[in-house]
């Protein structure tokens, strides 16, 4: 879903001419772009791995041949590998993009973008907010881990945005796009409650979830593009009461979740 944001932003952006790249394949050494964006993910399983992270090397020399920049997508979840309360699939998920980065920096220079919690268009609908919002609608109960943990959320149309605007000038080195507030789950949920018109049920789980131990996840160096009300109350209230419209347009089923 963040490729399919990035690719309609960018298509609709006049600076901007989009060349889709397709799996496996590297740039021609012709008249290539000015960047490329790496924005693929591969299957879980370490075959699918070993084959992706050779792909994306033999991806990155071909763009330095072309003169083009690499920007790679990497995730705010980074950070916390070494935390002793994460748990797989975050904990995988996270020691992956960390392996990635390294390979990539071995071999030269790049813009390396961690992308934090977001939601919006082309969630799978078992996923938190989508999730949610149905069981409000439906006056169901949502069953939700740690209510407490603090997350720096971005609608993925906003996150498409300041990305884009990181793309006009890309800078080397680590940045972040996220938002500028840590809002709690409890929170967060809250808000889809009144986007909908209706309190949402919820429930804290007594099960843990993967992130459970952490507390915050904050950025470690946000990229100048992001605006300062980014991911606010405000801003989430309005991206929200969008998204509801969406989903009560496109589906009526509820699927209750863990977030």
């Amino acid at each position: 879903m963040v490729g399919s944001s990035i690719q309609r932003k960018l298509r609709g952006d006049g600076r901007f001419r989009v060349v889709p790249v397709e799996r496996g394949t590297t740039l021609p050494a012709t008249d290539g772009p000015s960047f490329l964006i790496h924005a693929a993910w591969p299957h879980n399983d370490d075959e699918a791995w070993s084959q992706f992270l050779d792909w994306t090397l033999e991806l990155h020399r071909s763009a330095a041949a072309c003169n083009a920049w690499f920007v790679a997508l990497g995730s705010g979840i980074e950070a916390c590998a070494e935390h002793p309360g994460l748990k797989d699939p975050y904990l995988g998920y996270a020691r992956r993009k960390l392996e990635l980065r390294s390979a990539l920096e071995g071999q030269g220079p790049l813009s390396w973008v961690r992308l934090h919690f977001m939601f919006g268009p082309g969630e799978q609908a078992s996923r938190l907010l989508p999730a949610a919002v149905r069981a409000a609608l439906a006056n169901e109960e949502f069953v939700c881990g740690s209510l407490d943990r603090r997350r720096r959320w971005l609608h993925l149309d906003d996150q498409a945005d300041f990305l884009a605007r990181f793309l006009v000038d890309p800078q080397p080195g680590h940045w972040d796009i996220a938002g500028r507030s840590d809002v709690s789950f409890r929170d967060l949920l809250d808000l889809v409650g009144r986007a909908v018109g209706r309190k949402l049920q919820l429930r804290e789980s007594d099960a843990p979830v993967p992130d459970s131990a952490l507390a915050f996840v904050v950025p470690e160096r946000m990229a100048p593009v992001v605006p300062a009300d980014a991911g606010d109350p405000a801003n989430l209230t309005r991206r929200l009461e969008e998204y509801v419209a969406q989903l009560r347009a496109t589906s009526t089923e509820v699927e209750p979740g863990l977030g």
